[in-house]
């Protein structure tokens, strides 16, 4: 593990996440290198302890604080910001902020350079689980690495729970979360992982799952939790991917919980399901991407003939990609033999969670479309930059597309603001599995264009 050092950033960033107990605060970006001298807290305890039970309002936000240290440590964490009690509010937010900070610390370098983004696969009353993806790279490595790992709060206890502090775990467990799981991303499984899970050359067993979710060693397996599933890593070879995440139905491992533990009160619709096999397909919960950014799911659009890019038969893709380490992705596209209307969709084709505008008819005037050309190759550092922005239920949504002749790079996603607080959140897209493009608005005389 790397020499760690600077203990002034987790002053810093422990500062952050006590002023979250003000309920209506704003979440600005959180500048480390402009520190305050604070005493420091206790370690945050694993071990959960169960106690008299308390109303917690489920309708607590999840909002983004963002990291930059010398622009090589660079992303975003999580804090909430609602519960009905702000003493455990703050709590919790200072859990969240001591946890990333530990893992920022072991790998400060002067050579390194990180970047780590999150989502939030289950946000209920009872647990907060989160989820975070790592890109990490040390100068004069053979190569960059990815990294993951989780973090998992008992709302009730305000406490950082372990798969052991819930699970009892042995090694029909074990053999259980081996046989029934499915594998859930974040690559498309290669021929070459596909033979590792057919042979069981992972190496889970029982050891794996007791060991999981520990916040000192960064490559043990972690585990999360979905409305159905519960989730956990592994690491696989580099040319896989690093890791790779697999879940299983709460079905069946029912019989392995701790009812002592308040968390499973969240799942209890879950429980009766049916226990599923390896010859049945059933899916698992999709990817929940940050609440800050507003892109909650909905009651699911009905399209039947939705592509993968997620137009219909009669409409044409003007720019759509996947979503960086999840399943779903975004798309625009116009409809009608005249274009008659230009929508906005999220979600997978089997799932639409959220559509814009809910009705067709005056849709071009929903959206503004805005770009930058500056021409030139490296030289005179050319930029072709474009943006599609519309507004919905009290948030700014930004689609960008932005390619710089000096990086020689592109870069694609979905910049969403909350008006209120004018807290933002970047969420990026996967450029090189990119289609269509937003320059193809320049010429269309249908919606307002902003130079």
């Amino acid at each position: 593990m790397m020499k760690r050092h600077r203990v002034w950033i987790l002053l810093l960033l422990i500062t952050f996440g006590m002023t979250a107990c003000k309920k209506e605060a704003d979440v600005n970006s959180t500048d480390l290198e402009a520190t305050v001298a604070l005493t420091p807290t206790e370690e945050p305890t694993i071990a959960p302890t169960i106690t008299i039970e308390k109303p917690i309002n489920r309708d607590y936000r999840v909002v983004n604080q963002t990291i930059n240290l010398e622009d090589r440590i660079t992303g975003n964490y999580p804090q909430i910001n609602g519960l009905i009690e702000s003493d455990k509010e703050a709590k919790i937010n200072q859990l969240i902020t001591e946890d990333i900070m530990s893992f920022i610390e072991a790998f400060n370098e002067s050579d390194v350079t990180l970047e780590i983004n999150y989502d939030v696969p289950w946000k209920g009353e009872k647990l907060l689980s989160i989820r975070y993806y790592m890109y990490y790279y040390a100068e004069g490595a053979a190569h960059p690495n990815n990294n993951y790992k989780t973090l998992n709060i008992d709302l009730e206890n305000e406490k950082i729970i372990r798969l052991s502090d819930v699970v009892n775990i042995d090694e029909n467990f074990a053999k259980i979360m081996s046989m029934n799981s499915k594998y859930s991303g974040p690559l498309d499984p290669s021929q070459d992982l596909e033979d590792m899970l057919k042979d069981n050359k992972l190496g889970i067993d029982a050891k794996t799952f007791l060991e999981s979710d520990s916040h000192q060693d960064y490559y043990s397996s972690y585990t999360y939790f979905t409305e159905n599933t519960l989730g956990f890593s592994t690491s696989v070879p580099h040319a896989l991917g690093d890791y790779a995440l697999f879940e299983v139905s709460y079905a069946d491992i029912k019989d392995y919980i701790k009812n002592t533990s308040p968390i499973w009160k969240d799942f209890e619709e879950a429980f009766s399901g049916k226990p599923s096999t390896n010859e049945e397909d059933q899916s698992s919960t999709e990817d929940v991407i940050s609440e800050n950014a507003a892109l909650e799911i909905t009651e699911a659009v009905d399209f039947q003939e939705l592509d993968n890019n997620l137009c219909g038969e009669n409409e044409e893709l003007v720019f759509g990609f996947p979503i960086a380490g999840s399943k779903k992705r975004l798309a625009v596209c116009i409809g009608g033999t005249s274009q008659e209307y230009i929508t906005y969709r999220f979600g997978t084709k089997d799932k639409v969670e959220f559509e814009f505008p809910e009705e067709q008819s005056d849709s071009w005037n929903k959206f503004i479309y805005s770009y930058y050309l500056r021409g030139g190759q490296k030289e005179n550092e050319g930029l072709d930059l474009n943006y599609l922005t519309f507004e919905n239920d009290g948030f700014q949504y930004k689609i960008y597309q932005e390619t710089a002749a000096e990086s020689g790079k592109t870069e694609v996603g979905i910049l969403v603001t909350d008006l209120a607080t004018n807290v933002e959140t970047k969420i990026e897209g996967i450029a090189e599995e990119a289609e269509g493009s937003l320059i193809t608005l320049r010429e269309n005389d249908k919606i307002s264009i902003e130079n």
